[in-house]
């Protein structure tokens, strides 16, 4: 695949990110940033100010 092509790909289109569990985190907090960050292969989302209980809670669902 060209460069440009694999800029353009979805994270879990990518053979190397395909596993990897991945957190957004923003500052927004809007359900339309949630959904575009799901849509975009992440599985779970997460808002600032970052909580270290809730945040783990998400990593260790994902990583368990």
């Amino acid at each position: 695949l060209s460069l440009r092509r694999q800029r353009q790909m979805c994270i879990r289109d990518r053979p190397e990110t395909k596993l990897i569990p991945i957190i957004a985190l923003s500052a927004h907090a809007m359900q339309e940033h949630k959904d575009r960050a799901l849509e975009a292969g992440c599985d779970d989302y997460d808002t600032k100010p970052v909580d270290i209980t809730r945040l783990l809670s998400k990593i260790n669902n994902l990583i368990n």
